[in-house]
């Protein structure tokens, strides 16, 4: 080989070597991101399908207090409808 090659060679083969152990490093570290990952994915769909039972376990009572409150409002907006005639027949006599 001439001088200008072997010039060459010596100026990228360091570079060479760092570029392959950079891209090693790279594949190793995504190889443990990936068992992280689904590490992570099993435990918050276990925490989704606690969260899912404890909602579905709050929206009975919720939805009966709901219907309490409602059947409430409209006996006291009928009270106060008869209230109001009341007050309206006083007025007029």
């Amino acid at each position: 080989m001439d001088t200008v090659a072997m010039r060459i060679l010596e100026s990228v083969g360091p570079m060479a070597m760092v570029l392959i152990a950079v891209l090693a490093g790279i594949l190793f570290n995504n190889s443990k991101l990936d068992k992280l990952e689904s590490r992570l994915d099993t435990r918050i769909n276990s925490l989704e399908g606690r969260l899912d039972a404890r909602i579905t376990s709050l929206e009975g009572p919720m939805n009966a207090g709901f219907d309490r409150m409602q059947a409430d409002m409209a006996q006291f907006y009928r009270i106060l409808g008869q209230h109001d005639s009341r007050l309206d027949n006083l007025e007029k006599k």
